[in-house]
């Protein structure tokens, strides 16, 4: 069964569901207001053109034992009939013409369902840009061999109807974005595998060979089974002890990240700390489990275990370590309480205390770590106050700040840095990707998203009348790098942004410009940019720069933008004709301002890819920032068509 096939099934399944809810005899109709909640629909009146348009009365009730055999016919119809359904929904008073007013009553109610904003002007330049082509006779209405004949001229939008799909003709519910849990060790895998699968690879052999070293060593000295395995886990903790640290160091990670070797090992380091810890948190359960159960069946009893110092201090570690694993999950860092997290992590001095005294010999392991971590804590790490230029509200939630740039502040495009703001929090430092070029020697630009209680109060601070901008007290901390150094290597690109992860991007984007703008040596050749959004105000973000880009460097630079909260179904039928027109007689997308078009839904990107692997060649990389979730989407389907995928993390 295709996919098609299965989303049918599913629709049909929940059309039946919403037929036989409990209490609902048979004889009863379906009202507008239960398919409008059914499909999510923001309009009745939506619903009951759809229900008139299979046979419903004109107040849109149809009998329930009809619903879902009329639906299953319509998903089976041809082209032609399909269509005459699309014209039915449209046609309000049946008289088999579309009129202007209705016309219009669609596109309004389309931009609604969609989120879309127009003025008034805009939705009548649409209207009359689509009469205008469509209306061959110039009657001032539609027929039904106009309307076909008008949407045979957009390939894109006959295509939803004509594929059997009941989510083209608006039976399928708004579906929610999908949710994005803790990055589990397996998904941490699935990202950049072949990187993932060197770098886990060598952790995990390098654990089962300390493991069998320590299970034969104290196999020979004659210890119990169980403390083979107590000292087993205990040695793959001494490494882990002493590679915890190490992805922390800001400053290595930033070399590392910049050279070629960061290509391998250093794409994603806040991912392998996440990964080493807990396999501290684990390893250290299983590790005490072992030491109990020994102390139990052996001659020493477990209170006599507890009070020794390695039993304490084992106790004590396992303690910590479950609480800054269990404050380090997402649903933690993710939601209002990002503070526990941090709070909770601070007790990492705590833990390496009890660690050195827990085990003889961890010492050796983690001294090295720890001293290195200690020079960059004291030494490399140099907080430097800054200047708050601007706090601008942005759509979406996004604070945009602007600070001036230190003396002797240098970064790559790409980079990010730590910022304070001691109105907001003496002691909280929060990381941000900066957005600025770094060609912009006057200033530093952060855009901000609010996801928690720290960037929340920065967006009430942004929102205020008249922040005092002169009074705040900033610091910044960094620059750190990222990989997005090797973006500068590849000499043609495709990026692909979803939401606030377009940030990096536009560090990326505005230095290329600059650099494409003064001639300098750049072996970027040419770039796709892939940005999805969920809804319209979202893309106001950028879009000044992105319209430089298209305007000065329309041959090496092309977007294609994607409002995924948007539905290309049948009630957007005549909005996406409309705008269709609209465009091809203004070259400029209504949504964005821009000159490429804003499509509605995912992108297809098996289509998307092969069409730009076909035209850039052997070349292209790929370049993503967004929720791992797409990004898993997305490295499937470069898997599928054989281009190289890098999911940076900024």
């Amino acid at each position: 069964m295709g996919q098609v096939a299965l989303e049918n099934a599913a629709i049909l399944s929940s059309i039946r569901e919403l037929v036989q809810r409990p209490g609902a005899a048979a004889s009863t109709g379906v009202t507008p207001a239960e398919l409008a909640k059914a499909l999510s629909l923001r309009s009745e009146y939506l619903a009951r053109r759809l229900l008139v348009a299979l046979g419903a009365t004109s107040e849109g009730v149809l009998a329930r034992e009809k619903l879902v055999s009329r639906v299953q016919r319509l998903s089976e119809a041809p082209l032609g009939v399909r269509l005459q359904f699309a014209f039915h929904v449209h046609d309000d008073d049946g008289d088999g013409y579309l009129s202007r007013a209705e016309l219009e009553r669609m596109v309004w109610l389309s931009l609604e369902e969609n989120q879309l904003r127009f003025a008034d002007i805009e939705v009548d330049a649409l209207i009359d840009a689509l009469f205008a082509r469509a209306d061959g006779n110039r009657d001032g209405v539609l027929s039904f061999d106009e309307f076909y004949a008008a949407l045979g001229t957009f390939p894109a939008i006959l295509e939803h109807l004509s594929v059997g799909d009941l989510r083209g003709l608006g039976f399928a519910p708004v579906a929610p974005p999908p949710a994005v849990k803790g990055r589990a060790i397996s998904a941490a895998l699935a990202r950049n595998a072949r990187a993932w699968a060197l770098l886990v690879s060598l952790w995990a052999v390098t654990h089962v060979a300390l493991f069998a070293y320590a299970v034969l060593r104290y196999r020979a000295m004659g210890a119990a089974p169980l403390v083979w395995v107590a000292r087993g886990f205990g040695a793959g903790l001494n490494l882990d002890a002493a590679l915890v640290l190490l992805p922390m160091l800001r400053w290595l990670i930033t070399v590392i990240g910049r050279s070629a070797l960061g290509r391998v090992l250093a794409d994603d380091h806040v991912g392998f700390h996440r990964l080493v810890g807990w396999s501290l948190v684990w390893g250290g359960i299983l590790h005490t489990l072992a030491h109990l159960a020994n102390a139990a069946l052996g001659p020493r009893s477990v209170a006599a275990l507890l009070t020794s110092t390695a039993g304490a201090t084992g106790l004590g570690l396992v303690a910590v370590l479950g609480l800054m694993g269990y404050f380090a999950r997402d649903a933690v860092r993710r939601s209002k309480h990002f503070e526990r997290f941090r709070q909770l992590h601070g007790l990492y001095p705590l833990f390496f205390l009890l660690v050195v005294a827990h085990g003889p010999v961890t010492w050796w392991w983690v001294a090295a770590p720890m001293a290195a971590f200690a020079v960059e804590r004291v030494i490399l790490r140099n907080p430097v106050p800054v200047r708050v230029l601007a706090l601008d509200p942005l759509p979406g939630g996004v604070t945009r700040v602007t600070l001036a740039r230190p003396p002797r502040f240098r970064f790559d495009a790409g980079d990010y840095l730590f910022l304070r703001v001691a109105l907001l929090g003496q002691f909280e430092w929060h990381p941000f990707t900066i957005s600025s070029a770094p060609e912009d020697a006057a200033r530093l630009t952060l855009h901000v998203r609010a996801v928690g209680n720290w960037t929340e109060r920065l967006g009430a601070l942004a929102s205020a009348s008249h922040p005092g901008l002169d009074a705040l007290e900033a610091h910044v901390e960094g620059p750190y790098g990222t990989p997005s150094a090797h973006i500068f290597r590849a000499r043609r690109c495709l990026f692909v942004a979803a939401g606030i992860g377009v940030t990096p991007f536009a560090s990326v984007l505005a230095s290329l410009l600059a650099r494409w703008q003064s001639g300098a040596p750049c072996a970027v050749e040419r770039v796709s940019f892939v940005w999805l959004c969920r809804g319209q105000r979202e893309f106001r973000w950028f879009t000044e720069m992105l319209g430089q880009l298209e305007a000065r460097f329309g041959d090496r630079f092309e977007a294609r933008i994607f409002m995924t909260g948007a539905r290309p179904d049948l009630k957007s039928t005549m909005l996406l004709a409309a705008l269709e027109v609209l465009y091809a007689d203004t070259a400029r997308d209504l949504v964005t301002g821009l000159r490429a078009r804003t499509h509605f839904g995912q992108p297809p990107w098996d289509a998307l890819l092969s069409e730009l692997a076909a035209r850039e060649g052997s070349g292209l990389e790929v370049f993503y920032c967004g929720p791992h979730a797409l990004g898993a989407v997305l490295e499937a389907a470069c898997d599928r068509v054989k281009i190289g995928f890098r999911q940076e993390h900024f």
